[in-house]
Order: structure tokens, then sequence, then C-alpha cells
């Protein structure tokens, strides 16, 4: 089964999911679905420090198999794909000599 990270869209929260993680979980699914900082229940956490660049590094250290993000959740999670992408292309290159 996967484990599933699923991210909410701007001025929501981890609740966004509350129809979609049961229904996963009752598959065998592992379901995560945290509220990134500065948003949701979150928003108290909110500087204008936090931008899309805390919300891609915060994705990138759950380590996750899944993800899922909705509107703008979605850019965090395109962000961090592509990042763990491009570590992957680095560390798996052949050397030249």
């Amino acid at each position: 089964m996967a484990t599933f990270v699923l991210i909410a869209g701007g001025y929501c929260g981890g609740w966004s999911w509350n129809r979609v993680a049961p229904q996963l979980r009752a598959a065998g699914h592992e379901v995560w679905t945290p509220t990134l900082t500065g948003l949701g229940d979150r928003v108290h956490l909110a500087t204008p420090e936090v931008d899309l660049a805390t919300h891609t590094t915060a994705n990138l250290a759950m380590k996750w198999l899944t993800p899922v993000g909705s509107t703008a959740g979605r850019m965090s999670v395109e962000r961090s794909a592509a990042r763990r992408q491009a570590n992957a292309s680095r560390h798996a290159s052949p050397r030249h000599a």
C-alpha cells in the first residue's frame, strides 16, 4: 500500500481532506493531512518569511511517497518533486573521468 501526504491549498488545512482520507485509510493506505505553516489552523504562525519556499522545504522534510496537492498546495508539491528529482539525478549520475 501507499503512504499519501495530502496537502491542502491556501486558506485551508488538513481538515480539507476529511472525506478523502478515511476512504484511503479504509483501502489500507497510510494517510497524513498536515496543515502548512501560516495557513488554516496554523495561521498564527504566518510571518512575511513564510512563503512557498517554506512549504516546499517542509514537504521535502516529510519524505513522503505519494504527495497530493490541492490548488495552492499543488505548487509546493510540484517544487518539492522537482527538487527531489534534481537531487536524485545528481546522486545517481555516473562519474566521468
